[in-house]
């Protein structure tokens, strides 16, 4: 079963919701590459999803940076733990293949840390920024 980006994960932030759209697309193709054994298609989607989240978590780290958000260190930490752990799982592929438990695994773990993720720790940031940008703009009127 594919998981879905849908409105009710909008963080307000449109760069960043764009992100988190592309990633459950590319999450979804990956498991579907990983269920048919199409082993390049998998490659490709890994190299792909390895440059985007880089991509991407810094793009969300240098908005929790500039906002000095108390809890950077933490969400910094998530995301460094999720490149560990993908690299880990990207290994796993690579010397095992398509095999069932693996993409059980990969779909199970990627899709449950996409969607918690979003769902709680980017959208705790967002609410955040948004009421640290309402007391700036109050602030200056």
């Amino acid at each position: 079963m594919p998981i879905s980006w849908n409105p009710s994960l909008a963080v307000g932030i449109p760069a960043i919701d764009e992100q988190h759209r592309e990633l459950f697309a590319r999450v979804n193709r990956l498991v579907e590459a990983m269920r048919a054994s199409d082993s390049t298609e998998v490659m490709r989607l890994m190299d792909f999803l390895s440059e985007y989240v880089g991509e991407h978590f810094a793009a969300e780290e240098e908005l929790m940076q500039r906002y000095a958000y108390p809890r950077f260190v933490l969400h910094k930490a998530a995301h460094d733990r999720f490149v560990a752990d993908y690299t880990d799982m990207r290994k796993k592929f690579e010397i095992r293949g398509a095999m069932s438990f693996v993409t059980i695994q990969v779909k199970t773990w990627l899709c449950d840390w996409l969607m918690a993720h979003v769902s709680g720790t980017d959208m705790a940031f967002a609410e955040w920024l948004q009421r640290a940008q309402q007391s700036t703009r109050a602030r200056a009127v």
